[in-house]
């Protein structure tokens, strides 16, 4: 063959090589940079955390746009490996790495804590006092009916003696000159006037007071 042949084919070569030398750094570098890896904070020792939510999503990276794993209830405890750098959530960035079934996965920060959550309270149910086989219920209250008022009596139609300060002693006063048989008794009882009862019954003026 020539010499301008082995030249050529020289050539082709070198050029050959150093395109291979050249391109694969750079594919390399591109690879790297089409699916990068969360931020992890230096080596930490595991810590158990507990689940503050209702029910959480565990994803496959550090993002609210990854896959969700699994879910985890409240209560629920996990071992967070670390601690690394995703998508804001309430305005932290901050993930918690841990492992499910041999498999990396991500709790957002603000889902879980150090202090176990307490279970929802129940609602206060009335207290109950046994006495012999009587149980009360002291949530209730006892209604006890009021007392009925007392019977008020019919008013009768009483006949009312005129004040003693209407009348004045006067024992020569007869029965017929009284006004009243109160008087009679007046002049008998306050004034003395013994002669308003001749036959000493304590009823003066018989044909006016009656009893006699």
């Amino acid at each position: 063959m020539s010499k301008r042949y082995y030249l050529f084919l020289t050539i082709f070569i070198t050029l050959t090589v150093v395109s291979i030398a050249v391109f694969l750094p750079v594919s390399q570098a591109q690879s790297a940079t089409s699916t990068p890896r969360p931020t992890r904070t230096p080596r930490q020792t595991p810590q158990t955390y507990y689940v503050i939510g209702n029910t959480i999503n565990a994803r496959s990276c550090p993002r609210t746009t990854c896959e969700v794993v699994t879910t985890f209830s409240r209560g629920r405890s996990i071992r967070v490996l670390a601690t690394v750098t995703g998508s804001s959530v309430s305005g932290s960035t901050n993930w918690y790495e841990t492992r499910y079934n041999a498999r990396r996965i991500y709790v957002h920060s603000s889902l879980v804590s150090q202090t176990r959550p307490s279970s929802t309270s129940s609602p206060v149910q009335p207290t109950r006092t046994t006495s012999g086989s009587n149980t009360t219920n002291t949530a209730q209250a006892t209604n006890v009916p009021a007392a009925p008022p007392a019977p008020v009596p019919p008013t009768e139609n009483v006949s009312v003696a005129p004040p003693a300060a209407s009348y004045s002693c006067n024992c020569s006063k007869t029965c017929e000159q009284m006004a009243s048989c109160e008087e009679a008794y007046f002049q008998l009882n306050q004034c003395g006037c013994s002669r308003r009862d001749n036959d000493g019954d304590g009823v003066p003026c018989e044909s006016i007071c009656s009893g006699g």
